[in-house]
């Protein structure tokens, strides 16, 4: 498990301004609050308009395309969610956009054909072959593919990547990839391409390998976490039932997310941090990682400590102590959140620090519910 922990997954991510990974199941109400947790990320960055609504364009497109392959070639009792995938990452420049999705073996042909076909057109060609298909409401002969694919091809601007996976007997995974990237910037080679999806396709093996339902990587100031917590809400929460345990689920992952936004080391405005969300069994597990001073360590690691060495009627004491200083002081960094997180743990809280230099260290949590 080295390998994939939260400091391994925020180091291959270190050049990513923003990375989402996200596996499991799809619904308007989940990929709606996905692009709107972009779509904050791309304001907070400074990108302009015209950027914001191209990337938030082509993220529903390949919603749709994970609904309309999925329903279209599979029977429902046949899906399997953990091969759904979505990524988009933000990295040097460039937006890369990629999602995962079970077909039959049968129609891997017809698809390869259709992206191969769109690939070989120009923008000019494109655009001819989406009029003559909404004028007609039939694919011409230049091309077999329908309007969700022609339309990412169009909007991109760069030739549509692709790789089929097998997964079980009868079917396989379809990553479809969009790069969207500055025109003036020559076109990547299709081996870079493949590297990019592989790399993908690395990542979703790996969620799937640790029961990773998500992962992500940004901006984790006030503004940013709302939509991290919807999400998590649409896809997990409300699909288990309303007890006790989700619930508690909820508090802490609201309590480490806010602990990101209020301790985490700023730079250039941003409070860079990771969060992932894990299911092995019926236990849920949530980790944070984020940048913090080193002249926090101590306090951290003094006030956690201690909060390990404590039962519960000691740290309800405890509590009430620090509120009152707090009050009095008008202090709101008494380390309150991660005691009040505590209570509803059966677990202590695991946390780790690893020193990246004179500045800073990363600092992560690990908790069990």
């Amino acid at each position: 498990m080295e390998n994939t922990s939260l400091p391994w997954f925020f180091k291959k991510l270190q050049n990513d301004n923003q990375c989402l990974l996200y596996n499991g199941s799809f619904s308007d109400k989940i990929t709606y609050k996905i692009v709107r947790l972009n779509e904050a990320s791309l304001k907070n960055h400074k990108e302009n308009f015209v950027t914001q609504k191209r990337v938030s364009y082509l993220m529903a497109e390949c919603f749709q395309n994970i609904v309309r392959h999925g329903d279209d070639t599979l029977e429902e009792d046949i899906s399997d969610q953990k091969a759904n995938f979505f990524m988009t990452r933000n990295s040097m420049g460039k937006y890369y956009i990629l999602s995962g999705n079970l077909i039959k073996d049968e129609n891997i042909n017809k698809l390869k054909t259709q992206i191969d076909q769109l690939n070989k057109l120009s923008e000019d060609e494109l655009k001819d072959l989406f009029k003559y298909v909404m004028k007609y409401g039939k694919i011409s002969d230049k091309g077999g593919a329908g309007l969700g694919l022609i339309e990412m091809a169009r909007k991109s601007g760069h030739k549509l990547g692709y790789s089929f996976k097998k997964y079980n007997n009868d079917n396989s995974i379809f990553y479809n990839q969009i790069v969207l990237k500055s025109a003036v910037e020559p076109d990547e080679s299709n081996e870079d391409n493949m590297r990019k999806i592989e790399s993908a396709i690395e990542f979703h093996n790996l969620l799937i390998k640790n029961n990773i339902l998500m992962v992500q990587k940004g901006d984790f100031s006030q503004e940013s976490i709302l939509p991290v917590l919807n999400i998590i809400e649409r896809s997990i929460i409300k699909k288990n039932t309303n007890t006790m345990a989700m619930r508690h689920l909820y508090r802490v992952m609201v309590e480490l997310l806010q602990n990101i936004s209020r301790h985490a080391f700023t730079e250039n405005q941003f409070k860079e941090g990771i969060f992932s969300l894990s299911k092995i069994n019926d236990r849920f597990v949530v980790s944070t990682g984020n940048y913090i001073l080193n002249s926090h360590i101590e306090f951290l690691d003094n006030h956690l400590n201690k909060i390990n060495s404590l039962d519960n009627d000691q740290l309800e004491n405890w509590y009430s102590e620090l509120l009152m200083e707090g009050l009095e002081t008008e202090n709101d960094d008494t380390g309150l959140g991660l005691i009040d997180l505590s209570q509803i743990l059966k677990n202590k809280i695991e946390f780790a620090f690893e020193t990246i230099d004179e500045v800073k260290t990363f600092f992560t949590i690990n908790v069990t519910i």
